[in-house]
């Protein structure tokens, strides 16, 4: 019987020391533990900053401490936008003047200090249209892959085109165009976009043009089509056109594909003329895979069904029904899952309450990150974290009948995609976004931490992780239950 003791305490002291070396063990941090993952969203006129999951907020961009006080531009001032490099490296901001509401863009570091103010031809930037404090439209920015610069769309008040300037991190600007909706290439070298119509007074009435212009060099046409996207290798442009057709559903939308260079239109879909109140069905957003095998698109009418649909990219397969009724979507950075919201429809052309649904390609399951709490919530904004472990959304409730800016309530919540957790970040809070990943490049010299410099994490990085005293209870249990089982 001592002996049989003497066993058990040493079982009971190997699992204690197996479960104390598990997070002290800085060298296998690197291997065993993720980077922290960060959500950024507009709360109380500032961009703030939380772990994923949490709720303890710090302010990354104050707007007391943003150059204000040029003639109309007066303080105080509100951030009311923001858009991460793809490095992580540099944050632009759109900011709000409470005094005059005119706008300016600046562009911070990662800590949101050193702001840099955006200057091009324009001047202050002016809200167009009836967008509400949770709509920035002009100018509409994209940053380059490399994280180096910006396409800019800035408009001559409520006029349908603008003028497309690339700006440095200085924020120096120099005009490549005059359209919408640029593209960057993934090498960073061109620019396709919509170009302008001469005297269009609505895009939707014009026929406008694919262009792909090499910065610095010629552009070249493609043909008819809006909102351009290049392949991941690059080589060709994804975009959306639309031919005549007889009858009285007019023309229907098509996504196309046409080398850069030049060469022959390859087109994805055949849609014929679906009727919806005097107009035809349409193709909202779309986007390629991350290997750049397939696209996947929403389509459908503005009052019934609408759908996340896949197609091969070379166009040798037919698409592939990939939901339900659908507002938008997105794809894991892994490209193996589908994220998209899907809600009831009302007033014919919005959806109230919708929720969001991850959905694996390959196995087709299907399973819902949002619980009971945000049932009557219509969530928004999807965002994927860099490691693919949570989706950053907006929530809001949106009374029956209404617009979505007519929204009570607004708040921002983190879920992971297994669909397990979920966690409001704040309230009156919107425009969230799951914060890219660091470029090891900044790590070390003044910027985030590498890989290599953290620490194991804790339970606030990550609600679902075990605590330290939670894993040793978890231990002594088990060695409990197992000697229990030696005497039964």
């Amino acid at each position: 019987m001592f002996s049989l003791r003497c066993r058990s305490l040493s079982a009971l002291a190997l699992c204690l020391a197996l479960v104390v070396a598990i997070p002290i063990g800085r060298s296998s941090a690197a291997e065993s533990v993720p980077l922290p993952e960060h959500v950024t969203f507009v709360h109380g006129g500032a961009l703030e900053q939380t772990l994923a999951g949490d709720d303890a907020a710090t302010v990354l961009v104050d707007p007391a401490l943003l150059p204000a006080g040029e003639p109309g531009f007066e303080g105080p001032l509100e951030v009311v936008a923001h858009w991460w490099a793809p490095d992580g490296t540099h944050v632009l901001v759109g900011v709000s003047s409470t005094v005059t509401g005119a706008r300016r863009l600046f562009i911070c570091d990662h800590n949101g200090t050193d702001p840099v103010p955006v200057e091009v031809a324009s001047g202050l930037f002016l809200e167009r249209g009836d967008g509400g404090y949770q709509l920035w439209d002009n100018p509409v920015p994209a940053w380059s892959p490399d994280g180096q610069s910006l396409a800019l769309t800035v408009f001559d008040g409520d006029a349908a085109f603008g003028d497309i300037y690339v700006v440095s991190l200085e924020g120096v600007g120099e005009l490549v165009g005059s359209g919408i909706e640029p593209a960057w290439s993934p090498d960073a070298t061109q620019i396709a976009y919509t170009r302008a119509v001469a005297g269009a007074t609505s895009v939707d009435d014009s026929r406008p043009y694919v262009v792909v212009g090499s910065l610095g060099g010629a552009d070249s046409e493609l043909g008819i089509g809006r909102a351009p996207l290049f392949s991941p290798d690059g080589t060709e442009v994804l975009y959306r056109t639309w031919s005549e057709s007889a009858g009285e559903g007019g023309s229907s939308e098509q996504l196309v594909v046409t080398p850069v260079d030049g060469g022959a239109t390859r087109q994805l879909t055949a849609y014929g003329p679906m009727d919806d109140m005097g107009g035809p069905a349409a193709i909202l957003d779309y986007r390629y895979s991350p290997d750049g095998t397939r696209a996947y698109y929403l389509f459908g009418r503005r009052s019934d069904g609408r759908g996340v649909w896949e197609v091969a990219a070379d166009g040798s397969s037919a698409p592939v029904d990939a939901s339900g009724l659908a507002s938008e979507f997105v794809l894991s950075i892994d490209g193996t899952q589908l994220v998209y919201t899907r809600g009831e429809v009302y007033e014919a052309s919005y959806q109230t309450r919708q929720q969001i649904y991850a959905r694996d390609l390959a196995s087709s399951a299907e399973w819902q990150l949002t619980g009971d709490e945000l049932a009557g919530f219509a969530c928004s904004n999807l965002s994927v974290s860099h490691q693919d472990r949570y989706v950053a959304f907006d929530a809001a409730v949106i009374p029956a009948g209404s617009l979505p800016g007519s929204a009570t309530s607004r708040e921002v919540w983190v879920a992971t995609l297994d669909g397990s957790h979920a966690w409001r970040c704040a309230v009156d809070a919107w425009d969230v976004a799951s914060q890219p990943m660091y470029s090891p490049s900044v790590a070390g010299d003044g910027g985030p931490p590498s890989e290599d410099d953290l620490d194991s994490m804790d339970d606030d990085y990550d609600p679902t992780r075990k605590g330290f005293f939670e894993m040793i209870g978890d231990a002594i249990a088990a060695f409990f239950d197992w000697l229990a089982g030696l005497f039964s």
